[in-house]
């Protein structure tokens, strides 16, 4: 389920019906942009790693409340890297 020519809102998809696979995929496409935008936001790697570890449980959770119709995927799991390197900022 971690094919290159797999989208993201399938491997979503797949994320919501349990495919372990399909989170593992979307962490490999994203996990350096997303490490990225939360070093930027905390400063801080370990910090930033840990706000990374953190969003991809949330999309592990909540990957059933993706909307296409409302947005791109990137877009969405970026957002809530960016919630989640707050919420940390903030404690």
């Amino acid at each position: 389920m971690t094919a290159p020519d797999v989208s993201d809102n399938e491997l979503l998809a797949a994320v919501a019906g349990g495919d372990h696979a399909a989170l593992l995929g979307l962490y490999d496409r994203h996990s350096r942009i997303a490490y990225g935008l939360a070093y930027r936001i905390l400063s801080d790697a370990g910090a930033a790693e840990e706000a990374v570890q953190d969003a991809f449980l949330r999309i592990w959770r909540r990957a059933s409340t993706f909307d296409p119709a409302r947005g791109g995927a990137r877009s969405w799991l970026l957002t809530i890297v960016h919630h989640c390197a707050i919420d940390l900022h903030r404690r």
